[in-house]
């Protein structure tokens, strides 16, 4: 049972206590409940890739480690490494098998027209990954 269940449950039986939000529209609705729909929206709007990482600092969703020489790296910067070679391939015409073009803007959230315009954007999110990861 996850931890928001065991707190919906103990919410049902009366052991415990939750504030309440008051809506705009005048009425009160649990804090489970608004907690709840706030995570859902987070989630309509986040991207694919937004959505792993926090499924994976979660624990909700399992992802393998790559083996380099120098060690392991965390699936993410390998998949964020891949897909710029990738996309520099398709910027200069060629295809690539197995991925397309529309597949990895979708998944980023990337607003770019033509993957030689994606590039610089997914560099930058490479490049805010990795500070990230310096920082935990």
């Amino acid at each position: 049972m996850t931890q928001f269940q065991q707190s919906m449950l103990a919410t049902e039986n009366g052991t415990m206590q939750v504030p309440t939000v008051h809506t705009e529209g005048g009425s009160t609705i649990p804090f489970a409940g608004y907690q709840l729909a706030t995570h859902v929206y987070a989630l309509k709007i986040m991207t694919q890739f937004q959505q792993s990482m926090l499924a994976t600092e979660n624990g909700t969703m399992q992802v393998p480690t790559v083996s380099t020489s120098t060690g392991t790296i965390p699936f993410a910067g390998y998949q964020l490494a891949v897909h710029i070679y990738s996309l520099k391939i398709i910027g200069m015409g060629m295809k690539m098998r197995g991925v397309t073009f529309t597949q990895i803007k979708k998944y980023y959230g990337l607003p770019g027209k033509s993957a030689k315009e994606c590039i610089p954007q997914l560099e930058q999110i490479q490049k805010t990954y990795r500070e990230i990861s310096k920082n935990n």
